[in-house]
């Protein structure tokens, strides 16, 4: 009878145990939040973030794994500008590297009025090209941070400064340097393919938080507590269904703002890449690199941060304008162009194209007239 009582008492207890465990959350409420989230950074007039790229330790080596040179990075966004400033701090190492031309001087892109200038402080050179086609990747793909973190950035930049977002998705699907254009970015994604995306009925255990796994075939896995934060992340390449491109791991989250948490430091695994890497190394972490966020400030950004005026010395090339000149005078913009500079911009360009078709010219005369003088 004991045995019947302890056996029925235990059925009960784990009765209970199953019907009233812990449920799943919905999806619904983790797009929200995910949302709110994006919402809180995105829908602000201004944004700076100051943030490190450690050193890169190799996990694979072969040809094409390696050498990623530590990176200081500054981005800043108000209203309808944005900038973006990159120092390289290689190791000593990477200094002695003869076959790489390193600078650890700035480069500096500012994007203001559908113009984007280039500053290389170390080259003394300075680029300004109208902002559309690949000329967006130069200051897109210095925002990677974002495409780490799950946030659309590229869709914020293009429509800011007056691109098409979705004609730009069209036009270059099929090119691989605009791979970020369809990176299942959040919440977009979860909201757009809610029925492919389930959710384990336990939980993982990731850095001592407790974590619901939501995941989709081929696309990407994510780690997300109690506090829908998330705490890790899978992805797959886009172009190799079957082959993990990073899995991002997200640690040391603050509350910058009230309800605005982000994640200071990640940890990112990066996959051997199918397209350049023997299949021998195909499936295996090639690399990990190490970031580390110093500042993240919202609505906090001064309007002389999108003024830029290069060295005296700095050449110019104004691809909008057809100009190219050198700064004379500390303090100028090169924005305002050479005239209001005191500049007459070098048109070389022209005149060298006149001198060599005339000296073409001369050249043919001169071996024409040869010719009928031998004929003679």
């Amino acid at each position: 009878m004991k045995r019947c009582l302890l056996l029925f008492l235990v059925f009960v207890f784990l009765g209970n145990t199953i019907l009233c465990g812990e449920q799943p959350p919905d999806l619904d409420k983790i797009i929200v939040a995910l949302e709110q989230t994006k919402k809180s950074i995105f829908d602000n007039e201004s944004l700076f973030l100051r943030y490190d790229r450690l050193g890169c330790e190799d996990l694979l080596r072969s040809q094409f794994s390696g050498g990623d040179i530590p990176v200081k990075w500054e981005l800043a966004w108000k209203k309808d500008k944005f900038y973006a400033k990159r120092t390289y701090c290689p190791t000593d190492a990477q200094k002695k590297d003869n076959s790489v031309i390193i600078t650890e001087e700035p480069s500096v892109l500012i994007l203001k009025n559908r113009k984007l200038l280039n500053w290389s402080k170390g080259f003394s050179k300075c680029d300004i090209e109208i902002f559309s086609g690949f000329v967006t990747l130069n200051l897109i793909k210095e925002w990677t941070i974002f495409e780490f973190l799950g946030y659309n950035v590229a869709e914020k930049i293009l429509t800011t400064s007056g691109n098409d977002y979705q004609k730009t998705c069209e036009q270059t699907k099929d090119e691989p340097a605009f791979y970020f254009l369809s990176l299942p970015y959040l919440p977009e994604t979860l909201r757009e393919h809610q029925t492919d995306y389930h959710i384990k009925p336990t939980r993982d255990n990731i850095d001592n938080h407790l974590c619901w796994v939501i995941g989709r075939t081929s696309s990407d896995t994510i780690w997300i507590d109690d506090n829908f934060r998330i705490r890790k992340r899978l992805l797959y390449d886009q172009l190799y269904k079957n082959s993990i491109k990073y899995v991002i791991n997200y640690r040391d989250h603050r509350e910058i703002k009230p309800n605005i948490w982000i994640p200071l430091t990640l940890s990112i695994d990066i996959y051997a890449n199918p397209f350049v890497e023997p299949e021998v190394n195909w499936g295996k972490v090639a690399k990990r690199w190490t970031i580390k966020i110093s500042e993240f400030e919202i609505n906090q950004v001064p309007d002389n941060l999108f003024d830029v005026t290069p060295d005296v010395g700095t050449l110019v090339q104004d691809f909008d304008k057809n100009e190219r000149y050198r700064i004379v005078k500390k303090g100028s913009d090169p924005f305002a162009g050479p005239i209001a500079q005191g500049i007459t911009a070098n048109r070389y360009v022209v005149y060298r194209a006149i001198f060599i078709t005339l000296g073409s010219f001369l050249i043919l005369l001169y071996f024409w007239l040869k010719f009928r003088e031998r004929r003679e």
